[in-house]
């Protein structure tokens, strides 16, 4: 969930709108949040739903363009909690719109990481394209729903042959 994470914040900060919607499955947490970020609330640029990520029960098929997950998957999988890493997966895939993007931050390596994503064996068309960009200190999963243009996902999406692009960082 989104925790006390500034993440959602510094969104708002550049300029995305949304709303930006920050879920976690404590009320507390989000009563601390929704305080702390008010004023977002108040413009209609962030809202908070209490809701397991596993589940996403709050919101209905094919409603969201984008989900980004800074740590959730990565904590799941780092405690063996492969079942509720697929959970968070599939629910990601189910409440985005075609052509919407997962992405992912995650300190775990791809040929770990990928077969709980996607496990080997079951089927693939749910995503359309899938890369893995490593950046400074931490790798981006990026996984773009299937928008129905194609039956089967491109060649080279397996958990064997993902590629990892060099993100070239500016230094300032």
């Amino acid at each position: 969930g989104c925790g006390n994470s500034k993440l959602g914040e510094e969104m708002a900060q550049h300029g995305w709108r949304g709303p930006l919607i920050q879920v976690d499955v404590v009320a507390r947490v989000l009563d601390i949040m929704s305080e702390r970020c008010s004023a977002w609330v108040e413009e209609g640029v962030m809202d908070f739903v209490q809701d397991d990520a596993t589940q996403l029960s709050a919101f209905d098929n094919e409603q969201v363009n984008a989900i980004v997950d800074k740590g959730l998957v990565d904590a799941l999988f780092c405690a063996d909690e492969y079942k509720q890493v697929k959970g968070v997966v599939q629910s990601a895939q189910r409440v985005l719109k075609p052509g919407g993007m997962f992405v992912l931050f995650s300190l775990s390596q791809p040929e770990f990481l990928m077969p709980h994503i996607i496990p080997k064996g079951e089927p693939q068309e749910e995503w359309k394209d899938i890369q893995v960009r490593q950046l400074d200190h931490i790798l981006m999963y990026g996984l773009e729903k299937n928008d129905g243009s194609m039956t089967k996902p491109k060649q080279g999406l397996t958990r064997h042959s993902m590629q990892r692009k060099k993100h070239k960082s500016k230094k300032r």
